[in-house]
This record gives C-alpha cells, structure tokens and sequence, in this order.
C-alpha cells in the first residue's frame, strides 16, 4: 500500500512538471513570434521612412508614403501570428486617417496581416483570435505596444 502511494505521489509530481514544462515553452514561442511580428513591422516603417526620404513615392502632407510598395521589400516582412493572409498590408480609409488602430484587430474574415496609416506613418499588426476577446486585445497590445481595451474594437464586420 505504501508503494502504491509513493508512486501516485511522483505521477503527480511528474504530471505537475510536465505542465508547467508545456506552459513555458508555449509561452516561449509566442513570444519568439511576438518579437519576429514586431520585426516585421520595424522593418516595413523603415522601408517607409527610407522611400519617403528618397522622394520616390506619393507623400502625405505629414511626410509618409501613401502605400506601402511590396517591390520596396527584397523579402516581404510576414506577420508568423496570422500565417498567410488575403491581403498583406491595408492602408487606413481616408475616413480613419486620425486612427492610432485598426477598426478590426484580427486577421479574421478575410484581413490583412499589417494595417497602415499613412498620415500618422503607423504600422500594426493584427492577430489571430485567441481563446477570448480580452485575450486576443492583450496579444494585440504585446505585439504593436498599444492599450486598447476589448471594448475599443470592433470584432464583426457590421459593428
């Protein structure tokens, strides 16, 4: 009987370890794709800056590209949280120029990766739905360094 305690004691120990073994290395690689996206998205307002000075593209009166050019990139900057997408980048709607976010923070229903404001030269990156809304708004914030709060998006088109 002893033995049989002993041994439900280190299977449970062992299964504790184990978790928490899992749980890091999870949070490991999302944080290894949370710095690659952020990368990304250096990379991508370099390549805007960098056209911008060279005059070799339509500007904004503040000074930023009106596009983003995918010929500007020999490889193009990927957003690893989403995978591939419709669309890589969409620039903001002339209705949303004083907009610091997108109106949709995922990549959802067909989305873009990237979402780009040409008058304000910001680049974000959206995300893939987590397993709640708050937790898809706190990725969505460790990825760009933003303070949305759930409530500040819009989840459906439509809303």
């Amino acid at each position: 009987m002893r033995l049989l305690v002993d041994f439900m004691i280190a299977l449970i120990v062992l299964v504790v370890i184990a978790t928490i073994m899992v749980q890091q290395r999870a949070r490991a690689e999302q944080n290894s794709l949370v710095e690659q996206t952020q990368h990304a998205m250096h990379a991508i307002e370099s390549k805007a800056i960098f056209h911008a000075g060279l005059g070799e593209t339509d500007l904004t009166r503040r000074g930023y590209p009106m596009v983003i050019d995918e010929l500007w990139f020999d490889q193009l900057p990927v957003n690893p949280l989403t995978g591939p997408t419709i669309v890589w980048i969409e620039v903001a709607a002339d209705d949303n120029i004083k907009a610091f976010n997108p109106r949709y923070v995922t990549a959802e229903h067909g989305r873009s990766a990237f979402w780009y404001n040409p008058y304000l030269g910001i680049v974000r990156a959206r995300v893939p739905m987590q397993t709640s809304e708050q937790a898809t708004v706190d990725l969505y914030n460790m990825v760009n360094g933003t303070t949305l709060r759930a409530g500040d998006v819009r989840w459906m088109p439509g809303d």
